[in-house]
């Protein structure tokens, strides 16, 4: 009989286990001209975002100028409300939101906003991270709860090259109740940072 029910115990917990499991699939760009002398500078603006709190926002963002700093060691790192406030001071901060929606929707970086700021914080280049979707459902008949981030980041120079980008689809699977939103982002930021160069 104990053999039985450490069998089922088992099996338990191995659902248990596959179920709270992430996946992500990542995709990623690096341009042949970025290099350690080709950015020295810059600026991590902050997380654009659908459905996640200010919190995690921060969170997230912290976590990639984390993977910068030790990946492109050597390179000066500016991120957080300051940036924005010195984007608002210089009255550029209707341009930014144009271009964050303009490349959104087309893909084309606007470069002369892009100068301008880059000018306004005194960096070479400027990443963006973005969260285009989340996708959630609830526990259901035959059905595990779970929560999906599609993320993104990407490197610009000050003239509108991408240097660098990479995308991640992460879905995290819960057992009875959906997995936190901070741990799936996360997860996702943590994706895209092993693919920086």
């Amino acid at each position: 009989m104990n053999s039985v029910i450490s069998k089922l115990f088992f099996v338990f917990s191995a659902i248990i286990l596959t179920a709270c499991a992430a996946t992500s699939s990542v995709d990623s760009y690096v341009n042949p001209v970025l290099n350690k002398s080709s950015v020295k500078s810059i600026a991590v603006m902050p997380l654009t975002n659908q459905r996640v709190n200010v919190g995690q926002a921060l969170t997230s963002n912290q976590r990639f100028v984390t993977g910068l700093r030790n990946k492109m060691s050597g390179i000066a790192i500016s991120s957080g409300p300051d940036a924005i406030q010195r984007i608002n001071d210089a009255n550029l901060a209707d341009a930014w939101n144009n271009f964050i929606v303009g490349y959104t929707q087309s893909g084309v970086p606007n470069s002369s906003t892009l100068r301008s700021v880059a000018g306004v914080l005194g960096v070479d280049s400027i990443a963006v991270g973005s969260i285009s979707r989340i996708r959630e459902q609830d526990a259901g008949w035959y059905q595990y709860p779970y929560i999906e981030i599609s993320l993104k980041y990407t490197i610009f120079d000050k003239n509108g090259t991408i240097l660098w980008e990479a995308s991640s689809d992460t879905k995290k699977e819960g057992y009875a109740s959906k997995p936190p939103m901070g741990e799936v982002l996360n997860e996702a930021v943590s994706q895209i940072v092993e693919k920086l160069p």
